[in-house]
């Protein structure tokens, strides 16, 4: 459906209903929508955004093989650290 709303070819285009199909497809473990859904969130220039971009790439490219969240929140607190120590 995602390709269908962004080629706007028989339906018309929507940028909002190719991320909802995206993001459905890519959590239901379709992984080209997996590494879709992780450029559009590294596009992003919010960091709490780009963290999420962190997420869908390493399903993309290691699908069942981490835990993702536990990644996700040694990479939060690792980049927490990083950010007060480049204050000092």
């Amino acid at each position: 459906m995602a390709k269908h709303y962004s080629d706007g070819k028989y339906i018309p285009k929507s940028e909002e209903k190719v991320f909802y199909w995206s993001r459905k497809a890519a959590i239901n473990g379709i992984r080209d929508a997996q590494c879709k859904l992780a450029e559009y969130y590294h596009s992003n220039s919010n960091i709490k955004v780009k963290i999420k971009s962190i997420k869908w790439r390493l399903k993309c490219v290691y699908p069942r093989k981490y835990d993702t969240e536990d990644v996700i929140v040694a990479f939060v607190a690792l980049s927490e650290k990083l950010s007060i120590m480049m204050m000092f």
